[in-house]
């Protein structure tokens, strides 16, 4: 069987290690290395210190560019590398010109609606630093010209690729929980909204987009409506946290002593009368789960450009939409779940295989093995 060199351009969490499928392939004796690029994709974000060191795996860290040519030229060809998201070309070049085969595991595919340009331009934070990247990227176009992926480990078929079809990163967590995760459909003790700390995100700065939103108006809003929900259906708002919000001190206490939980959101949707969102991914789980979803649109979310992307994720899931700057717009509790809507989102986004094999294995079987 093949080694593995994972490699990652942010630095690893340990949810990040489970739905990588690093941790299933390591219990299933792969020789996997890791190495974290983090410093060297993001210098401005990434130095240093900042980089955060892994405690549960062991994990290489480059910075500089020299640093990548001595660990690739340290391994063997046979390495099968695989990437997180797609690299800069001029990284893609070094893994590649070894002659060792590369593969890009793909995020799994979201609804995305259209943000117009005005918009778009209006949300700049950075424009120096935004034009910047489109001049490299022009200049790694010209380069290295179209230098491509040997595989592509993705939920639906890349046109004109070498593609091995795996599950989202959510139905392949679902399926690793599968033992400890009952489905409640008659469970009515509680309402689980899907977090996203919107105010504090990271991906905005990373990707340069001013963050508008408010914080204090946006939480107060939030937890009235949290408020009426638990009066008038009697039931507990539970709010599955960001897992990144483990970073942002003191965050439990702006939903005014709900039970904040992280890492549990498949097991909470699971147990849940229904879901809350804006427009989060994790509304995966309430799929699989078989659960309503509710979406919240507020003066917050127009601001920073996100209400098509809203009004598109509750369309292709045919939810409900309630504003809750109306104060007479709140979810009274009566749609239902459209099963066949559901099927196709799951078929579309989610996963197409018609197997429950794990992605772990697969790679093994597609990518390690057979290839």
């Amino acid at each position: 069987m093949k080694p593995v060199i994972y490699i990652i351009s942010t630095p690893l969490s340990l949810r990040d290690y489970r739905r990588y499928g690093i941790e299933e392939l390591q219990n299933k004796n792969v020789d996997v290395d890791i190495v974290d690029i983090s410093s060297l994709i993001y210098p401005d974000k990434y130095k240093g210190n900042n980089v955060r060191s892994c405690d549960f795996c062991n994990v290489s860290y480059v910075s500089k560019v020299q640093d990548l040519d001595l660990f690739i030229n340290q391994r063997r060809v046979d390495h099968v590398y695989i990437t997180i998201g797609f690299l800069p070309k001029r990284i893609l070049f070094k893994l590649m010109k070894k002659g060792s085969k590369v593969a890009v595991q793909m995020w799994g595919p979201i609804p995305l609606a259209h943000v117009g340009t005005h918009r778009f331009i209006s949300r700049i934070k950075k424009p120096i630093v935004i034009t910047k990247k489109i001049m490299t990227k022009l200049y790694e176009q010209v380069k290295y010209g179209n230098i491509e992926y040997d595989y592509y480990l993705s939920v639906d078929e890349v046109k004109n690729k070498q593609n091995i079809l795996c599950h989202s990163y959510d139905y392949y967590l679902h399926l690793l929980d599968a033992n400890n995760v009952k489905n409640q459909s008659n469970s009515n003790s509680s309402v689980v909204f899907l977090d996203q700390m919107l105010p504090y995100h990271p991906d905005f700065s990373l990707s340069g987009i001013k963050n508008t939103i408010n914080s204090r108006s946006y939480y107060q809003k939030l937890n009235d409506y949290f408020s009426f929900v638990e009066n008038k259906l009697k039931v507990r708002v539970v709010i599955a946290a960001h897992p990144r919000s483990i970073g942002v001190e003191n965050y439990s206490e702006l939903f005014q002593g709900r039970d904040v939980i992280i890492g549990m959101t498949n097991q909470l949707i699971s147990e849940a009368l229904f879901t809350i969102t804006h427009y989060s991914t994790a509304i995966n789980y309430s799929v699989i789960n078989n659960k309503k979803i509710v979406y919240l649109l507020s003066s917050e979310l127009i601001s920073i450009g996100m209400k098509n992307q809203l009004e598109l994720m509750a369309f292709e899931t045919d939810s409900e939409i309630v504003n809750i700057d109306i104060t007479d717009g709140f979810y009274q509790g009566n749609n239902n779940n459209n099963n066949n809507k559901y099927k196709e989102y799951k078929k579309k986004y989610i996963t197409q295989r018609c197997d429950d094999i794990t992605n772990g294995q697969i790679i093994i079987n597609e990518l390690l093995v057979n290839n």
